[in-house]
């Protein structure tokens, strides 16, 4: 079933959604790939993002 991961970039003043992100039978590498879309984007409190 995918799902759709929406962020806020907030030195860009931006709101970013995915397209229909696919899910696997692996939930350790769906949660990794995740973070690897999760990371480059900075929130306003980055020292909490996604590491």
């Amino acid at each position: 079933m995918p799902i759709i991961l929406a962020t806020f970039d907030y030195p860009n003043k931006l709101a970013i959604i995915t397209a229909p992100f696919p899910l696997t039978n692996d939930p350790e590498a769906d949660i990794e790939r995740m973070k690897d879309w999760f990371r480059p984007h900075k929130g306003k409190n980055p020292e909490d993002g996604v590491r």
